[in-house]
């Protein structure tokens, strides 16, 4: 890899490139996205987002530079409510 004005970049003395494993059929990129799932059954019915949990989806959102929250950012929220 080169970098612009001769810049290099330093190396690791005896380290060798790592390899990954190959993926197995279990790996979570195989899974599908949380938003093509239906909702577990033992969860019971859907609630709406309180005011507060509300505030803390879009303050998530606002962190990863979104205009609006999306449908993690918005379980996240129920979520870390649900824990207090």
């Amino acid at each position: 890899m080169s970098l612009p004005y001769g810049l290099q970049l330093p190396r690791m003395i005896g380290a060798e490139p790592t390899k990954n494993p190959p993926l197995k059929e279990t790996d979570m990129s195989r899974e599908k996205p949380v938003w093509d799932k239906p909702r577990p059954k033992d969860l019971g019915k859907s609630k709406p987002l309180t005011p507060k949990q509300k505030a803390m989806a879009k303050r998530e959102a606002k962190a990863k530079g979104q205009v609006y929250p999306s449908l993690v950012a918005n379980m996240n929220a129920a979520k870390k409510a649900k824990k207090r």
